[in-house]
């Protein structure tokens, strides 16, 4: 319907609303897209993933925003086509979205997606530009460089905190407004280093894509192109590039337009290459310079099942734990008690030996703690810390009932509570007299109820 110069061609729009081609009808293709996106964000709610900002109706209603723009500037033809553009990258971004939930139900492990549904792009990335450019911004449910004034050629490369569980990844930018004959490169980043020192990635303009690696270093960000092809990108087209061992492989919306085989293994598969994220760029020129396409939305997923799916952790004591307990006040676990068994997966273990745990998905958590002592005791119970981040002085959240002396030598109790994202929550105990903590019978778990 339009090209990326933001011409409107002949016969483009129909003037009358009963016209397959007037803009009034192009409802009907956002509802469905709307509709597909809504029963994929369903079916990715009772997924074993974890999904990074994104809400159940939130990509659908963007789209739908988007459209009645749109249809209310169907008045001025010019202003038709730039909303016509947005609406497209819009709905391109909620299938993007749409396809890495339902991923996410295939393999498990993490599902990221954006699509810039807010005033800033910050938290959640790092950024790292190269030559004289300013910050990225987001406007229109768009990420990219503001318009006009640059002072010179350069581009910003925006880095995920999320990281990928596996090293195998998929990662798609929708490509927002912007492009065109002659216009910079957008870039797609995967298998990084989370400070940008090595990385691979794609190239995109509007004729041609390319495949390589690259490096960073000082204030730089250097890429070196192994493979490349003319391909034709618009606006709405969403880019994807796949990293499964060795090889890489670009889709422009779907199609495998360029693979290339880093037989050399430029770019680390490892544990702590696992970023991902997108580049624009700025060229100066007579008429105020060209700019890459903006970024419409960013999704990220993993290809194989991690080793671990979920969301929660398990902690046990070993048993020859023997650690001395303090009497009185209720008190946080001390160091040392959780050496035996460990697992977790999308939290942070911020200190194994005394239970602490840093959330990073808001949601309701059930939550198991039992601990073992040296000697029966007249009265003592369990209890749940939790404090608002690392630094914070942590309080009492839940308190298990009192256990009676002749209940045994262990008590414990199951929980459930809601823990924001940044949250810290911990083991805690109770006792009236000396005694020591100690295994096997001595744990603390928890898992993520709600999605």
């Amino acid at each position: 319907m339009t090209s990326p110069d933001r011409h409107v061609p002949a016969g483009a729009y129909g003037g009358s609303a009963s016209s397959g081609n007037n803009i009034a009808n192009l409802h009907t293709v956002t509802w469905t897209g709307a509709r597909d996106a809504v029963i994929a964000n369903v079916l990715g709610a009772f997924g074993s993933v974890g999904t990074a900002n994104t809400s159940l109706m939130g990509n659908a209603h963007a789209a739908l925003f988007a459209a009645n723009d749109a249809a209310q500037s169907a008045g001025n033809a010019q202003q038709t086509a730039v909303d016509v553009q947005t609406t497209t990258a819009s709905n391109a971004s909620v299938v993007a979205s749409m396809n890495a939930s339902q991923q996410g139900l295939n393999y498990g492990g993490t599902v990221f997606t954006d699509i810039f549904d807010r005033p800033a792009l910050q938290p959640g990335y790092q950024m790292f530009a190269t030559g004289p450019v300013p910050s990225l911004m987001i406007a229109n449910g768009q990420c990219g460089l503001p318009s006009g004034g640059q002072p010179g050629s350069g581009n910003v490369i925006a880095l995920s905190n999320t990281q990928t569980q596996t090293d195998y990844q998929a990662v798609s930018v929708v490509m927002g407004s912007g492009g065109g004959p002659g216009s910079p490169e957008s870039l797609i980043i995967a298998r990084a280093a989370a400070n940008l020192g090595t990385f691979a990635c794609a190239r995109v303009s509007s004729g041609r894509v390319a495949l390589g690696y690259g490096t960073r270093s000082g204030a730089t960000t250097s890429i070196v192109e192994a493979n490349s092809a003319a391909a034709r990108v618009n606006t709405g087209d969403t880019v994807l590039l796949e990293a499964i061992g060795s090889t890489y492989t670009l889709f422009v919306n779907g199609l495998d337009v360029l693979q290339w085989t880093d037989s050399s293994e430029f770019t680390p598969v490892d544990s702590p290459n696992r970023s991902f994220g997108f580049g624009v760029s700025y060229s100066p020129g007579w008429f105020g310079g060209s700019q890459s396409f903006n970024a419409a939305g960013l999704t990220a997923v993993d290809m194989y099942p991690p080793p671990t799916v979920g969301t929660g952790w398990s902690l046990q004591a070993l048993n020859n734990t023997s650690v001395a307990a303090q009497v009185g006040n209720p008190y946080m676990f001390p160091p040392g008690v959780f050496t035996g068994a460990q697992t977790s997966n999308n939290v942070t273990v911020l200190d194994p030996g005394a239970g602490r745990i840093q959330i990073q998905k808001s949601g309701w958590y059930g939550i198991n703690l039992k601990y073992q002592v040296s000697q029966n005791l007249v009265g003592f119970r369990s209890y749940v810390f939790t404090s608002s981040g690392p630094g914070v002085t942590p309080s009492v959240t839940r308190k298990g009932p009192l256990t009676p002396q002749d209940s045994g030598a262990s008590t414990g109790s199951s929980f459930v509570l809601y823990l924001p994202a940044g949250s810290v929550v911990a083991p805690g105990y109770f006792i009236q007299s000396a005694a020591n903590i100690t295994g096997p019978a001595t744990y603390f778990d928890g898992a993520l109820l709600s999605y």
